[in-house]
């Protein structure tokens, strides 16, 4: 588990905020899903990042799907990538 966290100056909010970004690189573990709890109440949008080599990956991604859609703001945005 990894967690990043950074500003952009240049990427602005609506309101012309400057952007934070906490990125949670979780490598496809469930087990630390009790700490994701906290970023999905928070997040106004999430990466879905799977591995296009590795079928199991992509798998996992509804998983995440189902998980970011119970427990995240149901106007957060979301973006798969592969």
């Amino acid at each position: 588990l990894s967690i990043e966290t950074f500003t952009s100056d240049e990427l602005l909010s609506e309101a012309g905020q400057p952007v934070q970004a906490d990125v949670v690189d979780t490598t496809g573990q469930h087990h630390f899903q009790w700490m994701y709890l906290t970023y999905y109440a928070r997040a106004d949008g999430f990466l879905v990042v799977y591995d296009i080599t590795d079928r199991r990956s992509f798998e996992n991604v509804e998983w995440w799907l189902q998980q970011i859609r119970e427990h995240a703001k149901s106007a957060a945005k979301i973006v798969v990538v592969g």
